[in-house]
């Protein structure tokens, strides 16, 4: 079998990457401060949701590392804690007697899909189940270690770091819950309480420019974040919430927050290329403000799987 290849990497624009220090604005020097990050030195940020990644996602996080070495920057891990969906299970190729290929699943914890991760518990995984890889007991290693988080998005985010951690460079991990509650969270959001009408007619008009971004509009009174309600289940917020009702930002609004309010310089992959854009024509519409600039780094990989023919040979061998 072939050994497993990097076929296709994207990094935009070809790097030697540069990076400059983004105005005081929104509270932004306090809440890095608040982060515990100087904000005499540049902020290269990173995004994703806390599950497990494809290596389209770790070369994000090698080419904001190569940055921050380059530009003595810091390192930001942001962490989309507001996160719904499948993670309490992992799949891994397998192949059976005759060299036919099948899927193997590792059913890793119970999940409710409907509930943000930040709002469900921590807990020790299940077992590995026999015969797989020697990474997935790797990865049952380290959510045993971050088994003591406060709840699954942080166990989470803490396992990926410590999968990370002979790969990239320190790095300061920072939830978008906790973005939200930032100096620079709340005086955003503030201003789009303020503002909900131009906010969310700059929102509307960015987005409707492309119908095949599947992004929704946002209804009267609808803010572009979630709220949750009595029960944890995720609704779109409302101008009218009720004082401390719980909110995560929706997508725009997440690197939106990120690239005003941290970040020097944000490093996205090829879906975030597309889709920022329209969250820039929308933040400059309404606020009159650029975000920090953002860079681009992916990868697709390979698993040694083999060719038609390797397989064809292994049927006819056994």
């Amino acid at each position: 079998m072939s050994s497993s290849r990097v076929i296709d990497v994207v990094l935009e624009p070809s790097m030697p990457w540069e990076v400059s220090i983004q105005p005081d604005r929104f509270d932004r020097r306090r809440t890095l401060e608040h982060f515990g990050l100087d904000p005499s030195r540049p902020v290269i940020v990173v995004g994703h949701q806390p599950t497990f990644w494809h290596a389209g996602i770790l070369a994000k996080f090698l080419a904001a590392d190569a940055l921050v070495e380059r530009c003595d920057g810091q390192l930001v891990h942001l962490v989309l804690d507001g996160h719904r969906g499948a993670f309490g299970s992992i799949e891994w190729p397998d192949h059976d007697l005759d060299g036919s290929l099948r899927s193997n699943i590792w059913n890793v914890r119970e999940v409710d899909e409907q509930i943000a991760m930040a709002m469900q518990p921590a807990c020790e995984p299940e077992k590995c189940p026999p015969g797989a890889p020697d990474a997935l007991g790797r990865i049952a290693e380290v959510l045993r270690q971050s088994a003591g988080a406060s709840n699954a998005a942080l166990q989470h985010a803490q396992a990926l770091d410590l999968l990370m951690d002979s790969h990239v460079g320190p790095r300061v991990t920072i939830t978008t819950g906790d973005l939200m509650t930032s100096p620079s969270g709340m005086a955003l959001q503030q201003r789009m309480q303020n503002e909900a009408a131009a906010c969310c007619a700059a929102y509307n008009t960015a987005i409707a420019s492309d119908p095949t971004l599947d992004i929704a509009l946002l209804g009267p009174g609808e803010l572009p974040m979630w709220s949750l309600d009595e029960h944890s289940a995720m609704r779109t917020a409302r101008v009218d919430d009720p004082p401390g009702t719980r909110r995560f930002p929706k997508a725009l609004w997440t690197t939106a927050l990120a690239r005003l309010a941290i970040g020097d310089c944000f490093v996205h992959g090829l879906g975030g290329l597309r889709y920022d854009g329209f969250m820039e024509r929308w933040i400059d519409a309404w606020l009159n403000e650029r975000p920090c600039p953002m860079k681009v780094a992916s990868a697709t990989v390979l698993l040694p799987l083999g060719t038609t023919e390797d397989w064809r040979s292994m049927r006819q061998a056994r």
